[in-house]
């Protein structure tokens, strides 16, 4: 027999059904691992309680649980989720939590919780994709990896960005080994590179667009469907601040393409992912790299010592956020950032620099 199991927001009103499911499911686990507290749960549970967070699982109409969801700008977190005794082992959790995945999905940004370390609970978690990251006391801390919507096709006025695809090992094999594309490159790409790099790195470089992980296109002159390059986006870690890459054949410098790609990319990430912000990178050294940014309205936040496949060298931080671009969008700006053809600000803007976490190539 089907039913509905829908959620709404929760209120004052609903502050003692919450604490009394709350205890009840507590007290029995914690008892196990730590003497219960009762007034010392209460005066947490108090503490702890923001109604604006707070949304009551109903039931065919019945309020049947409580979930208790904080968002940051880097991740979501599902700090408390009960279901009634009488209505559980009915699935009703799991559709939940389904649900709560599904309908933040697209904000690019990792889920975390913690449960207590005999908590059944943890088995849900797990099964949804949750793994243990950390403990702390008598918890697991938990986080599941973003997975991204589908990747779409982008195209500019010259270009079409696709997804990349294993078809296009040789082009990157012929195109990548370039000192002019891999010299402000991490360290940590190897140099010269191999014969086989391009085949060797393709299979596990497309098992994390299949996972969602991230966005990993071929940049395409309109007309041919020869990979030219690549411009890769990917969600905040939480803790490394680099969210977008890039590398373009030489031979297409100095058109505006890759402001082109990169403004392609970002209104993507902005407006229909409505992420609210984007970590970029680039080397000092790299004034044409910069300068897309800073056209793109990002502002340097920092910048430290960094080791490039050319040497010891300095990177600079940027933040680039949803406010920013919109605001530059309405004004005019955004869309009409593509340097002139042959300009100096394109010349060898060819590669955004360090990509410690983008998997080049």
């Amino acid at each position: 027999m089907s039913r509905s199991i829908h959620l709404r927001q929760g209120s004052a009103d609903h502050y003692r059904f919450a604490l009394e499911l709350y205890l009840s499911a507590m007290r029995p686990l914690t008892e196990q691992l730590m003497p219960w507290d009762e007034q010392k749960q209460r005066d947490s549970f108090a503490a702890q309680w923001k109604v604006d967070e707070v949304q009551i699982v109903a039931v065919d109409g019945v309020d049947a649980g409580w979930l208790q969801v904080s968002e940051t700008a880097a991740e979501i977190r599902l700090l408390q989720l009960f279901i009634a005794p009488s209505r559980q082992g009915e699935g009703i959790g799991t559709e939940v939590l389904r649900g709560l995945i599904a309908a933040r999905r697209a904000a690019g940004k990792l889920m975390a919780l913690a449960v207590l370390k005999n908590n059944p609970a943890r088995r849900l978690y797990e099964r949804f994709g949750f793994a243990v990251t950390g403990e702390a006391g008598v918890k697991f801390e938990m986080r599941r990896p973003v997975q991204l919507p589908p990747i779409p096709t982008l195209e500019t006025e010259r270009l079409v960005l696709r997804p990349l695809a294993a078809r296009d090992a040789p082009a990157i094999q012929r195109l990548f080994p370039q000192w002019e594309v891999v010299r402000w490159l991490s360290a940590y790409i190897s140099w010269p590179y191999p014969a086989d790099g391009a085949a060797t790195d393709m299979a596990k470089t497309l098992d994390k667009l299949e996972r969602g992980e991230k966005y990993l296109w071929a940049i395409t002159l309109k007309g041919s469907d020869e990979l030219r390059g690549r411009i890769d986006l990917w969600p905040f870690d939480g803790q490394t601040r680099d969210m977008r890459g890039f590398w373009l054949d030489p031979e297409l410098q100095g058109r505006g393409l890759i402001t082109e790609a990169a403004n392609a990319v970002t209104a993507y990430a902005f407006e229909e992912l409505k992420w609210p912000f984007l970590y970029l990178n680039n080397a000092v050294a790299n004034r044409a790299s910069a300068r897309v940014k800073e056209k793109q309205g990002a502002i340097e936040i920092a910048r430290e010592p960094f080791d490039y496949v050319s040497g010891k060298g300095v990177r600079q931080t940027w933040l680039l956020t949803r406010e920013a671009w919109l605001g530059r969008l309405a004004a005019g700006d955004a869309t009409s950032s593509a340097p002139r053809p042959g300009s100096s600000e394109d010349r060898s803007a060819v590669v955004d620099d360090d990509h410690s976490v983008g998997g080049w190539p």
